[in-house]
């Protein structure tokens, strides 16, 4: 194996394909197939392109990663930095500089099982989302609360994207996500 690569433990892997299939395998081992997909079940069409920005189609992903819970996001990076695999966390792909696209084989972290608002506190005038919320849920959520939430939505339908409006001055309540 003269062109193998070593993990940090000294594991030997041929190429970074089979490194990725290792990680994988592992978490599918500790969370389940129904968390944990490959690249025969993951539906990876979807998980390539933000608003502005296309993933390059020479990258190899191993799988993603569609966590229901934060004690299963907090396993998957466990077992991701106990391999020194990289992970690219997913929300609602509305990036508009790119930052849920990978640039190199990693595990992409899809948040989109972890939607919805834990919280709305009408007094403190705040609200907690789960992770993966789509702007659209908390524009709407806001509005039936007539909390002020700045967002232009566009596309909402087809990408379920959003672009937000300059801060507004202190002086105006604002609700915060968490």
């Amino acid at each position: 194996m003269t062109q193998a690569t070593l993990d940090e433990r000294g594991q030997g892997f041929a190429d970074e394909a089979q490194r990725g299939a290792h990680v994988i395998a592992r978490l599918r081992q500790a969370l389940g197939a129904d968390i944990v997909k490959d690249g025969t079940d993951g539906d990876f069409a979807r998980h390539v392109s933000d608003f502005t920005n296309v993933m390059p189609a020479d990258i190899p992903l191993p799988g993603i990663a569609y966590p229901r819970t934060t004690e299963q996001v907090s396993q998957i990076m466990a077992i991701c930095n106990e391999e020194r695999w990289p992970v690219v966390p997913q929300g609602g792909l509305t990036s508009l500089c790119a930052g849920g696209l990978a640039d190199r084989p990693c595990l992409l972290l899809s948040l989109e099982r972890m939607r919805g608002i834990e919280e709305l506190d009408e007094a403190g005038r705040t609200m907690t989302v789960l992770a993966g919320t789509v702007l659209e849920t908390v524009q709407r959520a806001a509005d039936e609360a007539a909390f002020c939430f700045r967002s232009i939505l566009a596309d909402a339908e087809r990408r379920r994207s959003a672009v937000m409006r300059p801060p507004m001055p202190a002086a105006t309540a604002c609700c915060a996500m968490a």
